[in-house]
């Protein structure tokens, strides 16, 4: 039988988001939100274009996915009156949220690194750089 690369790439990368989400639980944000809270923070603020664009996200996607963010009082638009992008920042609780989530982060990042090994983490990036270049 025919291995099928695809799909066994997206299950490593379900169970990946996992092991991330479950780390970084205790700041009650997902690893798909620390990218998003990531981001904005790294860029003092951006356009919902230049976020999805950061992400490689389609902007209604990325629309859903800032929901949550933005009602649990993260992320804010404060665009100005006669602005017509809005401009997302993190609020304050989102700079909390986002240092809690980061520490978590590196927590987990080590601990996967260390389970790759130096040379597993080589392997991996030489792939996924690889595959991005190849699609």
């Amino acid at each position: 039988m025919e291995i099928c690369h695809c799909w066994r790439l997206k299950r490593a990368a379900h169970h990946l988001n996992e092991f991330y989400d479950k780390a970084l639980a205790p700041s009650g944000v997902t690893i798909s939100q620390y990218g998003m809270l990531r981001e904005i923070n790294q860029h003092g603020g951006c356009s919902v274009m230049d976020l999805a664009g950061y992400l490689d996200l389609e902007r209604s996607t990325l629309y859903l996915s800032l929901k949550p963010l933005m009602q649990k009082g993260f992320v804010s638009d404060c665009r100005e009156c006669h602005m017509r992008n809005c401009r997302l920042v993190l609020t304050a609780e989102g700079h909390k949220a986002f240092e809690e989530a980061h520490l978590l982060w590196q927590k987990a990042q080590a601990a996967y690194e260390a389970a790759l090994g130096t040379e597993g983490v080589r392997t991996l990036e030489t792939l996924l750089s690889a595959i991005q270049q190849a699609t």
